[in-house]
């Protein structure tokens, strides 16, 4: 009767889970080495880890990838009138994080990245292969969308798969990748096509399927995600960055086209906050952009200083300079 007794506990030690939020919050550094969520480890983890890790030096580096071929691009595309969108067009396309967020939250993670690594690769050899700046400003707006998601990934991937102790020193290392690849950028469009072929191998043999929703069907899925305020999000946002790139440079501000993209930015913004809080389609808990962020201080205050920092970071960007 004792031994039966003495093994009860241990069983149901055994039977929690070890990925509760509750477990990882209260727990010693000890144990948090023991409840460590990567499948994954050794060479194989560096290998997975140095991958995550190019996708954000690719991203950084197409931010500032046309800074010292802007004069080439006028001599051999003219239309210096729209060198403003070569910059723009890849800012419209980084607006798709916040959904990009969402997604990863919904489908398997390692598809949706996968994807995202794809249409960036592609948006990057429309640009290197334009025949016109058109097609260039069509690539940057494409590798904007798939860099977003790239970013988005593997942000996702690193919180996934580490524990609370290794999480900041594996996040800390895509910042500073970011900041390389920022400084590397001007080395023309062609360099994300081999450093993305080297490490293909990776993203589908090592990256491990995370699906948060197993059990879901795909129309259960693609219902879980607030599509209606993603299109009023993204119409807003891009209303908005037309309306303070082109505003007082290409059109007056006082021009019909400058107002009505002010305009709609409000009624969007507007339409926006509503359906966070009163969605008729959408559940709370799967709406676009969290409430509770605002209510918060210490979540004010740390999107407060993400806010301004990355816009100190945009401001230096050359390509976005009028």
């Amino acid at each position: 009767m004792s031994d039966q007794s003495n093994e009860k506990p241990a069983d149901v030690a055994h039977s929690r889970s070890p990925h509760t939020l509750g477990d990882l919050a209260g727990s010693s550094d000890a144990s948090l080495n023991e409840t460590s969520q990567r499948t994954i480890h050794g060479w194989r983890w560096a290998v997975a880890y140095a991958a995550m890790l190019s996708t954000t030096l690719l991203f950084a580096i197409d931010n500032t990838v046309v800074a010292n071929i802007q004069p080439s691009i006028i001599n051999d595309f003219g239309h210096l009138e729209l060198m403003s969108w070569i910059g723009t067009g890849f800012a419209l396309g980084t607006m798709f994080i916040l959904l990009w967020g969402k997604v990863y939250g919904v489908f398997n993670i390692k598809w949706v990245y996968i994807f995202n690594i794809f249409l960036f690769e592609a948006g990057s050899a429309v640009c290197g292969a334009a025949p016109n700046i058109q097609a260039l400003i069509i690539g940057r707006v494409i590798a904007g969308i798939g860099g977003s998601g790239m970013y988005s990934g593997t942000l996702t991937y690193v919180s996934v798969l580490t524990n609370q102790q290794e999480k900041p020193a594996y996040l800390a290392g895509s910042t500073v990748v970011w900041g390389i690849g920022s400084v590397l950028g001007p080395v023309g469009f062609y360099i994300n096509l081999p450093i993305g072929a080297i490490f293909a191998p990776a993203y589908f043999l090592l990256f491990p399927s995370t699906d948060p929703n197993p059990n879901k069907t795909l129309a259960e899925k693609l219902r879980l995600v607030d599509w209606i305020n993603a299109v009023a999000f993204l119409t807003g946002s891009a209303c908005l960055t037309v309306a303070l790139t082109f505003g007082g440079v290409v059109y007056s501000f006082h021009s019909g086209t400058i107002i009505a993209l002010w305009t709609v930015t409000g009624v969007l913004l507007v339409a926006f906050i509503v359906l966070l809080k009163l969605h008729p389609l959408v559940s709370k808990e799967n709406r676009l952009y969290p409430l509770h962020f605002f209510k918060e201080w210490i979540l004010i205050n740390m999107q407060l200083q993400v806010f301004l920092s990355s816009g100190i970071i945009l401001a230096s960007d050359p390509t976005l300079k009028r």
